[in-house]
């Protein structure tokens, strides 16, 4: 690999290290020999801010694995490819109890588990570049809402068969004041039949598996 002399970057190995030295547009080329395989622009550009993504969503329940991910864009919006040498720190505040449990080495990627039920803010800084702290303040904010899991209660219901159609409404817990979709396992005799509002129409002996998860966030499931 190569760079133009242009003084924006440098390489500092003959493999693949390749530093920005100034502000500035360069070209990489990838070679075989003599001949050129593949050519790449460089932009080097200053940070400008920071965007703090929560995933799988900003919906979390608690005791369950999240990520926080961070993206630094420049001025201009384009997001920057983040080096070994770009390091976030990340803050959590907000009424939730938030274990960040581990991140890569320049803290783009975070994961994190909530200990409990409540709102959350994090906050995102870029904290240094190749060793130097910055003077200049760069961060980004999101915030989240932890739930109690959702369950089934009870997690079995028997009803007592009669000679006439039953209607049960099942109820669960957890999931917030989110609403909630019901399903089932279908049965071919079409004994046990359930509605997503979680209505179960009982015509006859069986038995059916029901699942509910929040209609918003089918992630969220019991």
């Amino acid at each position: 690999m190569t760079v133009d002399n242009t003084g924006v970057a440098i390489l500092e190995d003959s493999i693949s290290l390749v530093r920005g030295t100034q502000l500035g547009t360069s070209h990489l080329y990838l070679m075989s020999g003599m001949t050129e395989v593949s050519k790449a622009m460089l932009t080097v550009v200053e940070p400008h801010s920071i965007k703090v993504i929560i995933r799988p969503s900003n919906l979390i329940v608690y005791g369950e694995m999240f990520n926080i991910h961070c993206i630094v864009f420049d001025e201009a919006g384009h997001p920057m490819t983040p080096g070994q040498e770009m390091l976030i720190r990340l803050s959590v505040d907000g009424d939730a109890n938030v274990d960040l449990l581990k991140s890569n080495e320049n803290g783009t990627i975070t994961e994190a588990v909530a200990l409990n039920a409540g709102e959350f803010t994090v906050t995102a800084r870029l904290y240094s570049i190749a060793g130097r702290a910055l003077m200049k303040k760069i961060e980004g904010q999101e915030s989240a809402v932890v739930l109690e899991p959702l369950a089934v209660v009870p997690p079995q219901v028997y009803v007592a068969w009669t000679d006439s159609v039953q209607n049960i409404q099942l109820r669960h817990r957890g999931g917030g004041e989110e609403p909630v979709t019901w399903s089932g396992s279908e049965m071919e005799s079409g004994a046990i039949s359930l509605a997503p509002t979680g209505v179960v129409t009982v015509r006859d002996v069986g038995e059916m598996e029901v699942r509910a998860h929040l209609t918003g966030y089918p992630h969220v499931r019991a």
